[in-house]
């Protein structure tokens, strides 16, 4: 199933904004948040719950991770890689485990205790769980056509009719607006992709591309049955959370981004 059922909408810890997915917090077992950009200590174009793993050592980000960790239930810190939009999936053993220099784009573990995260500003973040094993994974349109979604559910070695996934804030199909390269680039992987782009009518070789509609179709075909799409639009909500196109439309030094993040 998709839909909205069951959001959340709450404030806690510092007041550290987040939604919720209906059909994950069903299952009893997990704990997880799509954080908003509010409640945090961040500032300027950060301001104010904002995580950047190469500002980790930064007071505001360091206490955005503590604030955002309490906020979820975590006994210790989220765990957090360097994203770099590839297919690359890390298995997390243990709460000492260094993650922040490893290239992924997919945190797994079935370990109770860790915490797992991806930190996003127009890219889907997607969570997802059996509630025996968590996931959480940093989604663009590199990574969707790079395949991180099915490595990510390999790595999880569960029936992909047993996981439940929930997509959280990302930029909507009425504002991701793309040129005739990118679709041609798309379709060179998958024709079916054809249909998640929509043509402008007064910007010639201009179109919009459903990007979240895409992911969907992607974990559908990989056999997933139970999925959460909160439709929440990164781009037009400037006052709950951070978009890249937004920031650079507006001409804006730099931009922050929000955390997702699931535990046992």
């Amino acid at each position: 199933m998709i839909g909205t059922e069951g959001i959340k909408y709450f404030s806690e810890y510092a007041k550290a904004h987040s939604f919720q997915s209906g059909l994950l917090s069903s299952l009893g077992r997990v704990s997880h948040r799509f954080f908003s950009r509010n409640g945090g200590l961040g500032s300027g174009v950060c301001n104010s719950l904002s995580y950047s793993i190469n500002q980790r050592d930064s007071d505001e980000v360091r206490s955005n991770l503590r604030i955002a960790s309490a906020a979820l239930g975590a006994q210790h810190d989220i765990k957090f890689a360097m994203q770099k939009h590839t297919k690359n999936v890390v298995y997390v053993s243990s709460i000492n485990d260094n993650t922040y220099d490893v290239q992924c784009d997919a945190l797994i573990t079935d370990r109770p205790g860790v915490a797992v995260g991806i930190f996003t500003a127009d890219c889907i973040p997607i969570l997802m769980t059996d509630g025996m094993v968590i996931a959480a994974i940093h989604v663009g349109w590199r990574g969707l056509i790079g395949g991180v979604i099915e490595s990510t559910i390999n790595a999880m070695n569960v029936a992909s009719n047993k996981l439940v996934a929930a997509i959280g804030p990302c930029i909507c199909k009425y504002n991701y607006e793309v040129n005739f390269e990118f679709k041609d680039e798309f379709l060179s992987h998958d024709m079916e992709a054809s249909s998640f782009f929509t043509p402008l009518l007064f910007k010639d070789q201009k179109y919009l591309f459903d990007l979240s509609g895409y992911a969907v179709l992607i974990m559908r075909r990989v056999g997933l049955i139970s999925i959460d799409n909160l439709d929440l639009d990164t781009f037009s909500n400037p006052n709950l959370f951070f978009s890249y196109r937004r920031s650079a439309k507006l001409a804006m030094n730099g931009h922050g981004c929000q955390i997702s993040a699931i535990t046992l």
